[in-house]
């Protein structure tokens, strides 16, 4: 194995350990307010960003530290803005929702309708990191996953990553409500009774 598959291989090992950890909401409500619930401390390193609590930790910007170990000249702060103003787009959009079933199809909407990102069917290792799927509008699951995780953080939506074999997916799991988001079907949800949820 050559180098760069080698850090590719730690690196995203790394980077699905990290949000695999589930995001527990600060608020048991449902956000409130149009603005981002959530704010996080910018760190320049992973070490940094490692060493802070779990609950501190952004997804969005260990995702991106991560993918600058890979391609040294990745702006950082180019592709989290797009991601906070992502989220500052969303809220509004489910600041009136009461159910999390709601609050998910108005996040698939708003990814796959509105913003018009896609599924990477021709190449499904393309979109695996955020600055991919930011820069080309389409990713796989493991990035679409990424964006899930990153927007949700940002809006107190308990969201973790779930992986199987071959695949990953966002799964919402609060204490009142588990649902598993299949974003390969443009965010349909699922309930842990296997419902299947059309959002």
């Amino acid at each position: 194995m050559n180098r760069r598959k080698s850090a590719l291989l730690v690196a995203s090992l790394g980077l699905f350990l990290l949000c695999s950890c589930s995001h527990q909401a600060r608020n048991s409500s449902l956000p409130k307010t149009h603005a981002p619930a959530v704010s996080f401390t910018r760190v320049e390193t992973l070490d940094e960003l490692l060493a802070q609590p779990e609950e501190e930790i952004d997804i969005a910007l260990g995702a991106l530290l991560v993918e600058r170990e890979l391609e040294p000249d990745l702006d950082v702060d180019h592709y989290l803005k797009q991601v906070n103003d992502l989220a500052k787009e969303l809220g509004p959009r489910i600041v009136s929702c009461k159910i999390p079933s709601d609050q998910l199809g108005k996040m698939a909407e708003f990814i796959f309708e509105e913003k018009q990102i896609g599924i990477a069917h021709d190449d499904p290792g393309k979109g695996r990191f955020l600055n991919e799927l930011l820069d080309n509008g389409h990713g796989n699951c493991f990035g679409l996953t990424l964006l899930y995780l990153s927007l949700g953080q940002r809006l107190d939506i308990p969201l973790k990553m779930v992986a199987v074999p071959g695949h990953s997916f966002a799964y919402y799991d609060s204490r009142k409500s588990t649902i598993a988001v299949v974003l390969l079907q443009a965010g349909e949800t699922l309930r842990e009774n296997g419902e299947l949820d059309h959002a």
